[in-house]
């Protein structure tokens, strides 16, 4: 409520973000494991966007928050993906970071 008054069209973009023409985004945490495709791959050639959608905001390795990650970074297993799509689309990453894992 208080970042509403300080920061008003902040909470708008976000509000904007969040409902778009009746598209519903969801932001979700998603893990890495070991037989993921993206290990070892850097965000750009991840195909994240491209194979799903999504839009990864922030990558948590090892407790530490990275906002706002820069297209070379490097994916790695245990980090925590950070995205905002749909629901499918966040299913088709989930699908991505699963690897050999059943969902």
């Amino acid at each position: 409520m208080a970042i509403s008054i300080i920061k008003p069209a902040s909470v708008d973009f976000v509000d904007t973000l969040v409902c778009v023409e009746d598209v519903e985004l969801e932001i979700e945490e998603l893990l890495i494991a070991d037989g993921s495709v993206l290990v070892n791959k850097d965000l750009k050639n991840s195909g994240i966007r491209e194979k799903t959608g999504t839009m990864v905001v922030a990558i948590q390795r090892e407790g530490k928050l990275k906002p706002n990650p820069g297209p070379e970074e490097l994916l790695q297993s245990g980090d925590i993906l950070i995205a905002i799509g749909t629901r499918q689309q966040l299913q088709k990453l989930e699908e991505l970071a699963c690897g050999r894992c059943k969902i």
